[in-house]
């Protein structure tokens, strides 16, 4: 990780440009649910939240952290009072395209303990995660 902060700050011109990637060193996509994880806050309850799906206590106040994070990211903080809500509404939108991107659907499996399954299935991917 630090290497691509080092290529991509020195020959990216401040991280405009991302040439760590074609020289070999992935971009991880993270979040700040992980972060949150990585530094030893339990999850938390199982919850389903209507239009995000699986989620825990953990990962939801990681999921609101990104919201915000996006929003400073998308508005200056100059403009922050006109565009109010773009931050939520990319966070909204983004979580109904990740949720149309997997092929899942409840019921298909034709268990009965398929909301079982779809728990330990989301918990266990949670942990890798965090342990990569």
């Amino acid at each position: 990780v630090f290497t691509r902060f080092i290529i991509n700050t020195t020959l990216g011109i401040g991280g405009m440009w991302d040439p760590a990637t074609d020289l070999g060193f992935p971009r991880r996509e993270e979040d700040f649910g992980q972060t949150l994880g990585w530094w030893g806050l339990k999850p938390g309850p199982y919850i389903v939240l209507p239009i995000f799906g699986p989620s825990s206590i953990r990962d939801t106040t990681g999921l609101a952290g990104d919201s915000a994070a996006r929003y400073v990211y998308l508005n200056e903080p100059t403009d922050m009072d006109k565009n109010l809500g773009w931050g939520a509404a990319y966070t909204g939108a983004d979580a109904v395209d990740t949720r149309h991107k997997i092929p899942f659907r409840y019921y298909q499996t034709g268990s009965p303990f398929e909301y079982d399954l779809v728990r330990l299935l989301y918990t266990k991917k949670r942990e890798m995660d965090i342990e990569q």
